[in-house]
């Protein structure tokens, strides 16, 4: 059935299906129908996520630590009416480890549009963040996570083999230094290459710092 009137919201269709051996042997048919995919009155729109009670979990790809390329992951949300709908992402907490490139957009009317993140994991273990899509006048609570991994798969294997299986500090240190994350690849001479290497703080305080040549 191919229907293609668009005003009215709520219809009722009348079928008479016939065999066409024996046309005595019919049955009637009468089917309730309610336009649902593109209400035109208010704005709208949807995460396009399996999700119960407006909270769910979106688990990104696992990335190889260290690896220096700014890698998107996405979640993709759907406009399914006729206005231009806002929406914004807010985190709960701090955490660079997600960082939403794009908090604040406009989903085109009919359109889907991706709210992307830089997931950069520094070690292997489950990092978790929480965040809230506000889109008109719904709230959705995600809950993002994802993994470092030492895969050689995920990065070649000049890189595979400088990454630690394990740390070389013990969690009880106040502060440390994680020398074993520094990644130095070969370049070119009279060049310039970023590097990352992290400090941990497992205090209570905040620590300042300074650098010396």
């Amino acid at each position: 059935i191919l229907y293609k009137s668009t005003d009215k919201d709520y219809f009722t269709i009348e079928l008479t299906i016939a065999a066409a051996w024996r046309p005595e042997v019919r049955r009637n048919l009468r089917i309730h129908l309610q336009r649902r995919c593109f209400q035109r009155e208010t704005p709208s729109a949807d995460i396009l996520v399996p999700y119960e009670e407006n909270s769910t979990v979106v688990t990104f790809d696992s990335l190889f630590i260290g690896d220096p390329s700014e890698i998107l992951q996405g979640i993709w949300l759907y406009n399914n009416s006729a206005f231009n709908v806002p929406y914004k992402v807010t985190t709960k907490e701090n955490n660079e480890t997600f960082y939403c490139v794009n908090d604040m957009d406009v989903i085109q009317a009919f359109s889907m549009h991706p709210v992307l993140f830089r997931f950069t994991p520094y070690e292997m273990k489950l990092f978790k963040t929480n965040v809230t899509i506000s889109i008109a006048d719904k709230e959705y609570h995600i809950t993002l996570q994802g993994s470092g991994s030492a895969d050689s798969k995920l990065k070649n294997y000049d890189l595979a083999r400088k990454v630690p299986l394990i740390s070389k500090f013990s969690e009880e240190r106040g502060i440390a230094l994680s020398m074993d994350h520094i990644l130095i690849v070969p370049m070119p001479l009279h060049s310039v290459y970023k590097t990352v290497f992290f400090m941990r703080n497992n205090t209570k305080s905040n620590i300042y710092f300074n650098w010396k040549r």
